[in-house]
């Protein structure tokens, strides 16, 4: 198993930290809790009244969207422009510590990104 894993990280050429970590034996409880947990895989019900907090939901958005965020930004020629004036995905937007409406908000956006029609405005 060891040397699988070896073969994956030379092939993806990735940089790991594997840390060690000994076996359980001599822990008081552990061996009840892993016989437990065998049986459970083999004969265990399946439960499918779990409820998982929105909260967790929500974290794994916006971790998600942070990631994705970051893959289109380093990778598409187009989004190292955006990448310009917004960085890093932010955990709040800019505008959520103001009392700007939606329509103020909506043009300073299109300010920021370039599609304010203000050319054709000036000239008209």
């Amino acid at each position: 198993i060891v040397l699988k894993i070896v073969e994956s990280i030379l092939k993806y050429q990735k940089n790991y930290v594997i840390h060690w970590v000994p076996s359980h034996v001599g822990i008081n409880n552990n061996e009840v809790v892993d016989q437990l947990a065998r049986e459970a895989i083999s004969d265990g019900e399946l439960a499918s009244d779990m409820h998982i907090p929105i909260s967790d939901y929500k974290q794994q958005r916006q971790k998600w969207h942070k990631e994705q965020y970051n893959s289109i930004t380093n990778n598409t020629a187009k989004a190292q422009w955006y990448k310009a004036i917004q960085d890093k995905f932010p955990d709040k937007p800019w505008f959520s510590q103001t009392k700007l409406s939606r329509y103020e908000i909506i043009n300073i956006c299109k300010l920021r990104f370039g599609h304010a029609r203000v050319n054709n405005y000036l000239f008209s």
